[in-house]
């Protein structure tokens, strides 16, 4: 199965930690801000976990799935909107890097690092071809990760003239173009409940010409699409890892909050209960329940994508019955974190309605989190025929 060697797993989840300390302290600031600061930023390039995936030659740690799942949970434990700023960076472009050509590729490395990617890839957008490129214009929405990154992205409807050109089947043919931050303009909106400080402004791109070399086909986010390079993480295709890096977000925030009620549930009180609610039964027993959900969740997560990862390392392409399983996996695991945290949230009280508070925080992030349209109720009762055949056919 393809995984990273234990020692480079453990250099890798060792850094992550090492700047847990950090990421707690500038958490408050980041919600006020409504953006990472920049001494969390400056830690995410100092230990380069910021590209894990990436082959070592373009900068990254050549990471497989599971570790980068636990790295972004790493981050997410320490606050859920520095984690899922972290996760958006690092899964925008190792969607792109494996289908961008190398002098696409040199172009955004000429600032001597890798570059740091935000951006939103539903195609909101207009693009039409001209000389020298692409005529690319539009308002977007949700550009997470976007305070310090130095290349926004954008998905745009295909025009021929003033008409959307089609694929033969009939749906509209898509470009995703990638722009210098200084070609866009944020629209500094992003006043939110959760996950408040994501960085996630609309922003618009007034009408520019884009060279071709920055311009993508917007078919790379299919199934089908034909890597031209990096691991098996990678070649897995831009979904795959929004699906598992955005359920490792939400497995942060729920670790977060086990951690702490269990740590105040050695001091709090309430009425009827004689003690600490730590020594009660109906309190352990709830505990004890909500521990062993989140576990399970986790554990299914990981074990899903490792498998499709080891189809892909093995030279097979991911069908959509995959795409469906892991969909299915993922919506699943950010419902019981939801349901985690909830448990946590209920057992605390009063004490989290107070604002600041971390356990308040992580329902907050959990609740903005599981709105995502990626995991949809609709994704379970898309994989149902698929598993009702499955079951029904086993021996």
């Amino acid at each position: 199965m393809p995984q990273a060697s234990e020692d480079a797993r453990n250099v890798l989840l060792a850094r992550a930690r090492s700047i847990a300390d950090l990421i707690e302290s500038e958490a408050d600031a980041v919600e006020r801000e409504a953006r990472i600061t920049r001494p969390i930023h400056e830690a995410f390039c100092g230990t380069g976990l910021i590209w894990a995936p990436l082959p070592h030659e373009y900068g990254g740690f050549d990471a497989d799935i599971s570790t980068c799942i636990e790295i972004v949970e790493e981050i997410a434990r320490a606050d859920g909107s520095t984690g899922w700023s972290f996760f958006v960076n690092l899964a925008t472009f190792s969607g792109l890097f494996p289908f961008m050509s190398d002098e696409a590729l040199a172009e955004l490395y000429s600032g001597g690092q890798p570059p740091i990617c935000a951006g939103q890839l539903v195609a909101t957008g207009r693009s039409e071809a001209v000389a020298g490129g692409y005529r690319c214009s539009g308002h977007h929405t949700f550009a997470s990760g976007s305070a310090f990154a130095n290349w926004i992205c954008a998905s745009q409807v295909l025009h021929e003239g003033d008409q959307p050109a089609f694929k033969p089947e009939g749906s509209p043919k898509t470009t995703i173009a990638l722009f210098p931050r200084d070609d866009v303009e944020f629209q500094g909106n992003w006043d939110v409940m959760g996950m408040c400080g994501s960085g996630s402004y609309d922003y618009e791109v007034h009408p520019q010409t884009v060279p071709a070399l920055r311009v993508l086909d917007g078919d790379i986010l299919s199934p089908f699409a034909a890597p031209l390079r990096g691991n098996a993480m990678l070649r897995m295709g831009a979904l795959a890892a929004a699906y598992s890096l955005h359920t490792a977000t939400v497995l942060g925030i729920a670790r977060r909050a086990l951690q702490e009620i269990a740590r105040l549930a050695r001091r709090k009180t309430r009425v009827g209960y004689n003690g600490p609610i730590s020594q009660d039964p109906v309190f352990l027993h709830a505990f004890a329940r909500t521990d062993a959900e989140f576990h399970a969740a986790r554990g299914r997560l990981i074990a899903v994508f490792r498998e499709a990862e080891a189809k892909v390392a093995a030279g097979d392409k991911l069908t959509l019955d995959d795409h469906a399983i892991l969909r299915q996996t993922a919506t699943w695991t950010h419902g019981k974190c939801g349901d985690v945290v909830a448990e946590c949230f209920r057992w605390a009280g009063t004490t989290p309605v107070r604002n600041p508070s971390v356990l308040g925080r992580c329902m907050r992030d959990v609740q903005v989190a599981n709105s995502h349209m990626l995991f949809d109720p609709k994704t379970l009762t898309d994989a149902g025929p698929l598993l009702v055949e499955r079951w029904s056919t086993q021996p």
